[in-house]
């Protein structure tokens, strides 16, 4: 007899950490994942963190088949990874030697955002502190929200030294203070961004860049800028300068010709 999907999973209802997180299904998921990687591996590769997206976590807690659960981006700190043994790497068996990744993101979809961000013995907000994770943060990035009964479109949880999961309270902006990114997370619209303490946005590498050649081809403006003022100053110096000289000129020739007047007026006299 085949089952129905809705009665293998009445079975195995944790089954669906490994199916729905095999793969993002739409663009909005996509493009979250692949700027949260690039900012926070940006951010922190002098302290050669390893933030990868996609990759499956394996623990005997997680309970289905094969024991295994793919966050959406994965923060790996205090780890000694090789630069060619992260390029080959799609899974991690977390054990004594292999630390959970302290920080974990999940990018909610509509299929996806019950198990994401409800607290359920084996979804996920309960799930990740029993593997070892430190902080989890989940995010609705769509502009018609999957979230429903949700104020904000960021959640987040920290984790005990049980793995019990604490609700992160956010302030008045919506926002959320990660201790494990030292970072504020916060919502500009429909994006997740992070920022330093004082609310300075953290760039990725090519944002970086950009702001880099920008402040550079500014600096070039200004000091372009500069010297013209410089040589418009000279040259009114300069035509200062010619005109007091030619009304110089113009005096000491006046006074020559009235010195000879006078001198012509004498000798007649």
């Amino acid at each position: 007899m085949t089952m129905s999907k809705t009665k293998i999973l009445e079975i195995y209802p944790e089954q669906y950490l490994v199916e729905e997180d095999e793969m993002s299904d739409n663009s909005a998921q996509f493009q979250l994942m692949v700027y949260l990687v690039q900012v926070l591996a940006y951010y922190y590769r002098l302290e050669n963190w390893f933030v990868i997206g996609d990759m499956m976590l394996l623990h005997p807690s997680i309970r289905n088949s094969t024991r295994q659960i793919t966050p959406d981006v994965l923060v790996f700190k205090g780890i000694e990874i090789g630069q060619e043994e992260r390029k080959y790497m799609s899974s991690w068996s977390i054990s004594d030697n292999r630390p959970a990744p302290p920080v974990v993101f999940e990018v909610s979809s509509e299929k996806t955002w019950k198990n994401d961000i409800r607290l359920g013995e084996w979804q996920k907000p309960r799930l990740y502190g029993q593997i070892g994770v430190s902080e989890y943060f989940a995010y609705d990035p769509f502009k018609e929200r999957v979230w429903q009964g949700e104020e904000h479109r960021l959640l987040g949880w920290r984790y005990d030294e049980q793995g019990q999961p604490i609700a992160l309270i956010p302030d008045k902006r919506g926002w959320l203070w990660s201790d494990e990114l030292e970072s504020w997370l916060g919502s500009d619209g429909e994006n997740l961004r992070l920022y330093n303490r004082d609310g300075q946005q953290r760039l990725t590498g090519f944002e970086a860049e950009a702001q880099a050649r920008l402040v550079a081809e500014e600096q070039t403006k200004a000091e372009i800028q500069a010297k013209l003022a410089e040589t418009q100053a000279r040259q009114l110096a300069e035509e200062q300068v010619r005109k007091a000289n030619e009304a110089r000129r113009a005096i000491e020739a006046r006074l020559a010709e009235v010195e000879e007047l006078l001198r012509r007026q004498m000798g007649e006299n």
